[in-house]
């Protein structure tokens, strides 16, 4: 007999070093539902210009991506948001929140990965605050 075990977890990505994209690699004997997803680039002030595509893969298969709409300029601060619902930026304290629209159920299992490709990324442009709300579940036998 088999039971299924479920739970909604925050798995938080460690930050990469300046000026390099993340890529997560989703645990093995689990599978996953993305709930929502959120990370902040802090960009240089010398280059422009910048347009993250982040993207859910399995197996090397892009399974689901999302851009945003604008270039993100130097010197700036975004937060971004990937959640199910429509682009709705706002803007608090020069800080820009786009919210990046993606499916309502992504569903993953190992070897999937979230990860973002930035052009023209400087010196010290840096990713940080990277998070994935997820229903995480696995199987067992008992």
């Amino acid at each position: 007999m088999s039971s299924l075990l479920k739970s909604i977890e925050l798995i938080e990505v460690p930050d990469p070093a300046a000026q390099v994209d993340f890529n997560h690699l989703f645990a093995n004997h689990f599978g996953y539902r993305i709930i929502a997803c959120t990370a902040t680039l802090v960009t240089d002030a010398t280059v422009a210009n910048r347009r993250p595509l982040f993207r859910f893969t399995w197996g090397g298969v892009t399974i689901m991506s999302t851009q945003h709409t604008a270039f993100q300029i130097a010197s700036q601060t975004m937060y971004y948001s990937l959640a199910p619902v429509g682009f709705n930026p706002g803007l608090i304290n020069s800080t820009i929140y786009p919210v990046l629209p993606i499916a309502t159920d992504i569903m993953l299992e190992a070897p999937a990965h979230f990860d973002v490709t930035t052009p023209a990324l400087a010196a010290t442009d840096q990713w940080s605050n990277i998070r994935i709300l997820v229903e995480r579940w696995a199987y067992r036998t008992v």
